[in-house]
C-alpha cells in the first residue's frame, strides 16, 4: 500500500513511502483538544533501536534514514505513553 494510517477518535497518523530509501514523511493530526505529542520508534528484528524522533503535529515531518542500512524494520508510534500503531518499514538502498 505504500502507507500505513492509524485513526482512532480524533488522531490520525500516516507514514509514506514505505518501502523507503533516504527519508520517510510522518504526518500526525489529533484533531481534538488534547493535543499530545507523538513518538516515532524504529528497531530492526533483533530489537536494536536505531530511531527515535518526536513528531510535530499538523505538519509533515521528514525523517532522515540515510544512514540506516538496507533491511526490513518495525516501527512504533508512541502517544501518551501508549502504542498507536506499529507496523514494519522495509529500507531499500
Amino acid at each position: 500500500s505504500g502507507t500505513s494510517y492509524f485513526d482512532n477518535e480524533d488522531v490520525s497518523i500516516s507514514l509514506f513511502p514505505n518501502p523507503a530509501n533516504n527519508e520517510v514523511t510522518i504526518e500526525f493530526v489529533d484533531a481534538g483538544d488534547n493535543h499530545g505529542s507523538v513518538l516515532f520508534v524504529l528497531y530492526d528484528l533483533m530489537g536494536k533501536k536505531w530511531l527515535e524522533q518526536p513528531i510535530i503535529q499538523d505538519q509533515p515531518n521528514q525523517i532522515d534514514i540515510k544512514g540506516i542500512t538496507q533491511g526490513v524494520y518495525v516501527y512504533k508510534f508512541i502517544y501518551k505513553g501508549k502504542e498507536l500503531k506499529t507496523d514494519k518499514l522495509v529500507i531499500i538502498k
